[in-house]
Order: C-alpha cells, then sequence, then structure tokens
C-alpha cells in the first residue's frame, strides 16, 4: 500500500513539476483523439456528414481559438511588464544582487562567481555543509537540542547538494530544475530555529560555535532570498515560452480547423467517406486541442512552484509542505 502510495506521489511530482511539458501536453492531446476516436466507434457519438461537427468548428471551436491567442498576449503584457524599467530601477537591481553575493561569501567564508544557478546554489549548499559540520565540531557537551539541529541541517544540506549532482548527471540544468531541488520548508525551520537556539542555549556555546551557527543563519536567509529569485526567474522562463508555444500551435489548430470545416461540403454532404470521417476528425481535434494542452501543461507548474513557495521566511503554511 505505501509503495502504491509512493508510486502516486512519484507520479503526481512528475506531471505537476519535473515532467517535460511537451510530453504531457502530447499525452493530453493524444488522449483526447483517443477518446474522442473511441467514443465514435461505440455509437455515442457522430461525426457524420449530418453531425453538427462543421457549426462546432466552425463557432465553438475557432471562438476558443481566438480567447487562448488572447490569452499568450496577456502573457506577454504581464512579461513586458517586468523587463521594463528605468536606469535606477536596474542599477538598483544590480546593486542588490552584489550586495546578496557579498553576504552569501562572507558566511560561506569563500567568493561566490558561479553565475549559473545551478553552480551557485551547489556551491552555497557546500558552503552550508561546511558550516554546519564546523558548528557541529564545536559541540562540546551541548544540549541534545542543539546537536539535534546541526544533525538536521547537515542531513539537509547533503539532500539538496546529492538532488542537483543527480540532476546534473541526468543532464537537468535549467532554472526550473535548480528550483524544484530546493522546494520544501526545511530552510524555513532552520531560520526559525536558530533564534531559538541562540535565545535558550546562547550562553552554553563557544564564541567559535556561535559565530558559526550566526553563518549558518545568514546562508539559510541566502537560501530563501535565491530560491525566491528563482521562483521569479523559473516563471517568467515558463510563461515566455507557454506565449511562444501557443503562437505556434495555434496557427496549426486554426489551419486544421479551416480544413475540417471543408470536409463537410454541405450541411448533408461530407468530401470524405463515412468510414474515414471519425479517424480523420479524431486527428484533427488532437491537433486543436494542442494550444490549450501546452496551456494546461505550463500552467500546472507555474502554479504549483507559486503553491509550494509563497512563504519567504520562516513563516510556513501548512500547503507548503511538499511531499517529496
Amino acid at each position: 500500500m505505501n509503495e502504491e502510495s509512493d508510486e502516486s506521489r512519484r507520479l503526481l511530482k512528475w506531471v505537476l513539476l519535473e515532467g517535460n511539458r511537451f510530453v504531457i501536453a502530447g499525452g493530453i492531446a493524444v488522449g483526447v483523439a483517443v477518446l474522442v476516436y473511441a467514443l465514435t466507434v461505440a455509437n455515442v457519438i457522430t461525426v457524420g456528414p449530418k453531425s453538427n461537427v462543421r457549426s462546432l468548428l466552425s463557432s465553438g471551436i475557432a471562438s476558443g481559438l481566438l480567447t487562448l491567442v488572447t490569452v499568450a498576449l496577456s502573457i506577454n503584457q504581464l512579461l513586458l511588464s517586468r523587463v521594463f524599467g528605468s536606469p535606477k530601477e536596474f542599477s538598483d537591481r544590480i546593486d542588490g544582487t552584489s550586495d546578496f553575493r557579498a553576504r552569501v561569501a562572507d558566511a560561506a567564508d569563500k567568493p561566490m562567481p558561479e553565475n549559473h544557478p545551478t553552480d551557485f546554489l551547489l556551491k552555497m549548499m557546500r558552503a552550508l555543509h561546511e558550516r554546519s559540520e564546523a558548528f557541529e565540531e564545536e559541540l562540546d557537551d551541548a544540549p541534545e537540542e542543539v546537536v539535534d539541529f546541526a544533525d538536521h541541517i547537515l542531513a539537509y544540506a547533503d539532500s539538496v547538494i546529492e538532488t542537483i549532482e543527480s540532476d546534473t548527471r541526468a543532464g537537468k540544468s535549467s532554472t526550473m530544475d535548480v528550483m524544484t531541488s530546493i522546494l520544501g520548508p526545511e530552510y524555513a525551520h532552520g531560520l526559525s530555529t536558530i533564534p531559538h537556539l541562540q535565545d535558550r542555549h546562547g550562553s552554553d556555546l563557544s564564541e567559535q560555535a556561535s559565530d558559526e551557527l550566526e553563518r549558518v543563519l545568514e546562508l539559510l536567509k541566502g537560501v530563501a532570498i535565491f530560491r525566491q529569485f528563482l521562483k521569479t526567474m523559473a516563471i517568467q522562463q515558463d510563461l515566455a515560452r507557454l506565449s511562444r508555444l501557443i503562437a505556434y500551435s495555434g496557427i496549426a489548430a486554426v489551419v486544421t480547423t479551416f480544413v475540417l470545416s471543408m470536409v463537410y461540403g454541405a450541411s448533408s454532404t461530407a468530401m470524405l467517406s463515412a468510414s474515414l470521417l471519425p479517424p480523420v476528425i479524431s486527428i484533427g481535434l488532437g491537433i486543436i486541442v494542442v494550444p490549450l494542452a501546452l496551456l494546461v501543461s505550463y500552467i500546472l507548474r507555474v502554479a504549483t512552484i507559486s503553491r509550494y513557495t509563497v512563504s519567504a521566511g520562516s513563516f510556513v503554511p501548512p500547503e507548503e509542505q511538499f511531499e517529496n
């Protein structure tokens, strides 16, 4: 039972986050085509010359495709609103990025020159591991609560490092891949636990242990900030790609709608034999729903990322407890 539950969660995670969006969209389109053909063969629906397929294609489906084009334009307007700005705004962004790098480098006690998100996050998590390990080495006769926390942070850093390295070996290095490697509330638990430990056990820690704990806190803050920054970039990239794909597939869908409409010469006739209409109409409808399938596949991932990265600090809503 547990194995089935684990498989279900892995499948759900693949569909919502990790799966190739083209594969998911293609699965939806093929599923629609197969369903329509099966219903036609079973005589549940009819696509013969006297059916209302032509009116459906020329009115309902055509209007729906125009709506999808409007959606693509709206997405582009949203993206454009994010990329425009004054020189001062861009200067502030650059200064903010530089300050963030400097804070992380100071906490890690090493430079952070990496520009690729994967390399930067991997180096930051390795620094978190090193600082947590150094903190643990300074815990002579420390309370069990403090030791357990050090073990927890070490396990968290090791888990993220292993995920990133595994994804890199598998050829996964996109911004979205990096984003999914740090889903979960572990960093937030650390942000809220460290002040508690400092307040309750600060007098029991050596000066070196206190310094290392402060470095761990700064690195966890860095993870929180970097996660939100990655989310912004990943969602912008996904939406930009989605709007482009809707434009491409929308042209194919419109042409397919026009051709299928022409197959029905009049309300009571068709240019194809009755035996050919079911497969032709089924395949045609599969092509027509591709823009909608792409929209669904990408919005599923964007909505999931947004839901599980709502928190930017130590307050984590129950809905953000992502199950790996």
